[in-house]
C-alpha cells in the first residue's frame, strides 16, 4: 500500500497547512504528525519531521489543549466535588485521609479522562511509549536526567545554606510529606504513580508539544514557569506571607521542569514520564525513612 504523500518540509510550516490527514489504507482522518494509523495500523512517512523529534507525542490542537485543561482545571474541579461529597461522610474529620482520598479520586478521574481523549490513539501511544522504553537511549536520558536534577537539588539547597540563607520546603512538599508520613500506602499510588502520568500529559503532551509546533523557545519558558508556578501558586493565594520561602523554591520546581521537556523532546513521554516517577519514588523514599 502507498504511504501518504508528504512534502519534505519543517514541522513547524505543515503546522499550519496541514493539521489533518487520511489515512491511505482504510480512508479514516487522522492527526498529519502521527507516523502510524491509529485505526488500521498502515506506516505513514513523516520524513518532514526532524528524526530527534520523532519520538514526541504530537496530536490535535484540541487533544493537546485538553490534555492541558485536564491537568490544571480538571484537577482542581474534580478534587472540589469529591472533597464536597465526602465531608458528608464520618471520615471528615480525619483530615489527612480526606486529602489523601481527595487527591487519590482526583488523579484517576483525571487519568481516565486523558485516557477518553486520547480515544482511538490509545493503542497508538501505549505501543509507541513501549518501544521508546526498550531503547537503550531513553534509558541513558533517564539516568542522567535523574542524576541532574538530584544533584541541583541538594547543590542548590546546600549553596543557600552556606550563604546563611534559611530555606524550608514548599508548601506544597511540606503538605505532600506529611500525607506520605501519615498514609503511605494511598500516598505511593498518588505521588508515585497518578500524579506523574496527569503531569506528563498536561505539561508535556499537552502544553509543550503544542507550542512546540509553533516555537521551540516560546515552548521552553512557558511549559518550565507554568509547571513551577502551579506547584507554589496555590499556597501563596491562601498564605501570601509564604512568598520569601515560596520564591526560594522555585528553583527547585524550574530545573526539573527544564530536564524533563529536554528529555520529552528528545525521547518522547517514556523518558520524561520515568524520570519523574523514579524522581518521586526517591522523594517518597527518602520522606518515609527520615
Amino acid at each position: 500500500m502507498k504511504n501518504i504523500e508528504e512534502k519534505k518540509e519543517s514541522l513547524f510550516a505543515r503546522h499550519f497547512k496541514k493539521k489533518r490527514a487520511t489515512c491511505s489504507a482504510c480512508k479514516n482522518n487522522i492527526d498529519a504528525y502521527i507516523d502510524r494509523c491509529p485505526y488500521c495500523g498502515e506506516e505513514r512517512n513523516t520524513n518532514f519531521i526532524p528524526k530527534k523529534f520523532l519520538n514526541m507525542s504530537f496530536f490535535s490542537d484540541y487533544k493537546e489543549l485538553m490534555f492541558l485543561v485536564i491537568g490544571i482545571l480538571g484537577l482542581t474541579i474534580v478534587g472540589f466535588f469529591i472533597y464536597t461529597g465526602l465531608i458528608n461522610f464520618p471520615i471528615k474529620d480525619n483530615k489527612e485521609l480526606v486529602n489523601a482520598l481527595v487527591n487519590l479520586l482526583s488523579y484517576i478521574i483525571c487519568c481516565a479522562l486523558i485516557f477518553c481523549v486520547l480515544s482511538h490513539d490509545t493503542k497508538f501511544t501505549l505501543n509507541k511509549t513501549k518501544s521508546q522504553t526498550l531503547k537503550l537511549y531513553t534509558w541513558i536520558f533517564v539516568a542522567i536526567g535523574l542524576a541532574l536534577i538530584i544533584a541541583f537539588s541538594y547543590g542548590y539547597t546546600y549553596t543557600l545554606k552556606a550563604c546563611g540563607i534559611e530555606i524550608k520546603d514548599s508548601a506544597n512538599q511540606s503538605s505532600v510529606t506529611k500525607m506520605v508520613k501519615s498514609l503511605p500506602a494511598l500516598s505511593f499510588f498518588i505521588v508515585v504513580i497518578f500524579a506523574p502520568i496527569v503531569e506528563e500529559f498536561a505539561y508535556r503532551v499537552g502544553l509543550f508539544s503544542f507550542l512546540r509546533k509553533r516555537n521551540r523557545y516560546l515552548a521552553y519558558i512557558v511549559t518550565v514557569l507554568v509547571f513551577a508556578l502551579m506547584h507554589f501558586l496555590p499556597a501563596l493565594i491562601e498564605d501570601p506571607k509564604l512568598m520569601a520561602n515560596e520564591a526560594l523554591n522555585i528553583p527547585l520546581y524550574i530545573i526539573p521542569s527544564l530536564i524533563l521537556a529536554i528529555s520529552y523532546e528528545y525521547t518522547g513521554i517514556s523518558g520524561s514520564l520515568y524520570i519523574h516517577i523514579l524522581n518521586n519514588l526517591l522523594s517518597f523514599i527518602i520522606v518515609l525513612a527520615l
